[in-house]
């Protein structure tokens, strides 16, 4: 009898899907590791109206918060830009019960040939 094929997750080898990748797969399972990796040394944050900016380190266990207590249901994108030096993308994230998703944006700045993640914010919808 033959073998079934192996299937592997290919991975995005283009660095701007591969960040697409990582902000939705990020988003959808509320990891914050793997949205920060890799982040810029100072994290600029905006949760819920609270804005600072955090060291990778702070930024992780900030962000390892919101996703325990706004567990996540749904992520989709929205708008997605860039500029020669940055990546922009937009979002809507659902998470619990709420009926409404927080909106999401994303600013990640190329650094080499990799994109690090520089700010985040997440707001309450208007509609």
């Amino acid at each position: 009898m033959g073998s079934a094929p192996l299937h592997t997750c290919a991975q995005p080898t283009d660095p701007e899907a591969a960040a697409r990748e990582r902000i939705v797969t990020s988003f959808q399972d509320g990891n914050a590791e793997r949205l920060l990796t890799p982040a810029a040394e100072r994290v600029e944050a905006s949760i819920l109206g609270m804005q600072t900016y955090y060291s990778r380190a702070q930024a992780l266990f900030v962000l390892q918060d919101f996703f325990k207590n706004f567990v996540p249901r749904e992520f989709a994108f929205g708008d997605v830009s860039r500029s020669e030096e940055d990546f922009f993308a937009t979002g809507q994230y659902w998470y619990g019960q709420a009926e409404r998703p927080l909106q999401v944006y994303v600013r990640l700045t190329r650094q080499e040939e990799a994109w690090v993640l520089q700010e985040i914010r997440l707001n309450r919808s208007e509609r």
